[in-house]
């Protein structure tokens, strides 16, 4: 994140980490800084749906997958 503070995949990488160390907080704002430099990426707006969904934020979680599904109608992971 250091090195390139622009690179959604390292923020999305370093989310990651964070939800597998159960730090939510810190992986939530990692996801949203991702999606905020990549808005277009279905795999970084999926993974903040689910974000959203973890946090019991269901309206903003589905808006997330409404987006992935307008971009890739087929991401059976959202179907």
């Amino acid at each position: 994140i250091m090195q390139a503070p622009g690179h959604a995949y390292a923020h999305f990488h370093l989310a990651l980490a964070y939800h597998g160390w159960k730090n939510f907080d810190a992986a939530f704002k990692h996801h949203s800084q991702a999606c905020q430099l990549s808005p277009q990426d279905p795999e970084l707006l999926y993974e903040l749906g689910n974000a959203y969904f973890g946090r019991n934020q269901l309206e903003q979680a589905r808006q997330y997958y409404l987006r992935v599904l307008k971009i890739i109608p087929e991401h059976f992971l959202t179907l």
